[in-house]
Order: C-alpha cells, then sequence, then structure tokens
C-alpha cells in the first residue's frame, strides 16, 4: 500500500511528465487537459482500481473467501475500504 506522500509525489511526477510532453510550464495545472484527454490523476487512478478490486471480490463467484478477503482487508485498510465501498455502490447506482 502507498502512503499518501507516494501518491503525491508520483501525481505530481505524473503531471510533470504531461507538462513536458505538452509544452506547459512547471507553475500551470494540468487538470484541465487531463481532463480534455479524458484521462485521470495518479490520485484517482489508484482510487478506481482499488474499487474495481473490491467490486471483483464482492461479486465473486467464491463468496465466502471474497467476504473473508474483504474483512481483512477493512482490518488493515478500513479508510480505502469504505472508499471504495462508497464509490462502488455510487457507481452502481449511476450505471
Amino acid at each position: 500500500m502507498l502512503t499518501l506522500r507516494q501518491v503525491s509525489e508520483l501525481n505530481a511526477c505524473w503531471n510533470n511528465v504531461i507538462r513536458s510532453v505538452f509544452g506547459y510550464n512547471k507553475w500551470e495545472s494540468v487538470s484541465a487537459l487531463l481532463l480534455s484527454l479524458e484521462r485521470l490523476n495518479v490520485k484517482h487512478l489508484i482510487m478506481l482500481r482499488d474499487i474495481h478490486f473490491y467490486k471483483r471480490l464482492l461479486f465473486s463467484s467464491d463468496v465466502f473467501t471474497a467476504r473473508c478477503t474483504l474483512v481483512q482487508s477493512a482490518v488493515l485498510q478500513s479508510h480505502v475500504v469504505c472508499l471504495s465501498v462508497c464509490l462502488s455502490v455510487c457507481l452502481s447506482v449511476c450505471l
């Protein structure tokens, strides 16, 4: 599991790569560019990965193993589980 600091550093590196490719200066934001390219920043990519992981666990054919794994993950990473499950529910309702 990456720490918040590591995620922020990866996100900054990703933004610098985008700046280099598209000729932006260091002080210019690339958020609008990423949005127009339909791409996510690193923080959101990691959250999306977590959502997909927990969604696969929830809808796994081996329900017992999936739920045990989810409980173990909840003990180790409660904030990620809560966020992922909430976002997963929101996505399933929206879709």
